[in-house]
């Protein structure tokens, strides 16, 4: 199991005590990949000794962390989770008897719920260049649906996956994703074999994210450069260069539209699309 963490240590902590109340917990092996947390997430093996902490010295973005811990992970089968969701007891041992059970999957996801228990949003089709658009623009997710047998998409908050196949794909591809949308290319990649995602198992509830740290617009406009070059990434991938140039030119001059309302940050987002800005540092991209 992954946990990528960054400036969350509430969230952390009910994540892990949520994980050891696992059925079987001492078969799950739990690794969280801190990205340099200044509130203490890298510390949490001195509260939970059967958690691993592999620490970053600032972050990289998801994509890398995720890669550091699956490379280092043991098993077989890889649950990435993110400290947000809070698993069942039951959860962990079903998603994993779920893909032993069908061949043709490769990776499984659970039903997620909110809060108050109500199901959330959990699969969609993979995106077009317009849905991109519009999530870069807005700097949001992309909208997902009710819960099917079968997705082409699904949430990667809670999303357990065959090692081999992340191997064979080199695992993650963090030359081109750092923080968003890495899991767009690793769902493209499993229909593209012929392979599935399916969603079974017990639920886990799936909190809104929260930081202990406030993030500077400064910082808000890397974020979003990294959405916008992410996107245009599996762009690429999927549709050629032409489509990739014309997506980041509708999303350089909308943020040059942004640039009349709030200077700093429209400027800030513009040129960072422009020499596609990374929070791995990427044209110098990091986050404060």
């Amino acid at each position: 199991m992954v946990i990528v963490s960054w400036n969350c240590i509430e969230a952390l902590r009910r994540c892990l005590l949520a994980l050891n109340a696992s059925k079987q917990r001492e078969r799950i092996e739990v690794l969280v990949v801190d990205a340099g947390s200044r509130d203490g997430c890298g510390q949490m093996d001195a509260e939970f000794s059967n958690v691993t902490v592999l620490r970053m010295p600032r972050n990289f973005g998801k994509t890398r962390a995720r890669n550091i811990g699956s490379r280092t992970a043991h098993g077989e089968l890889i649950l990435f989770l993110d400290p947000e969701v809070e698993v069942t007891p039951g959860t962990v041992m079903a998603l994993a008897a779920s893909l032993d059970s069908d061949e043709q999957a490769v990776a499984v996801l659970p039903r997620l719920v909110d809060a108050a228990g109500l199901p959330a949003p959990i699969g969609n089709r993979l995106p077009d260049r317009a849905a991109l658009a519009l999530a870069c623009r807005t700097n949001s997710a992309l909208p997902l649906g009710p819960e099917e047998e079968t997705v082409e998409l699904g949430s990667d908050a809670a999303l357990l996956v065959r090692k081999s196949f992340l191997r064979g794909m080199n695992f993650l591809d963090e030359k081109r994703y750092s923080e968003y949308w890495a899991e767009l290319e690793l769902f493209w990649r499993i229909q593209s074999a012929g392979k599935r995602a399916v969603i079974a198992g017990e639920p886990a509830t799936l909190h809104p994210r929260q930081s202990t740290v406030v993030i500077s617009r400064a910082d808000q406009a890397l974020l979003a450069c990294d959405r916008v070059a992410g996107a245009a990434a599996f762009i690429a991938k999927q549709s050629g260069w032409g489509a990739m140039i014309s997506f980041l030119a509708g999303q350089f001059f909308g943020a040059l539209g942004a640039a009349f309302r709030e200077p700093g940050y429209g400027l800030r987002l513009a040129f960072g699309i422009l020499s596609g800005s990374r929070i791995d540092g990427t044209q110098s991209g990091e986050l404060a």
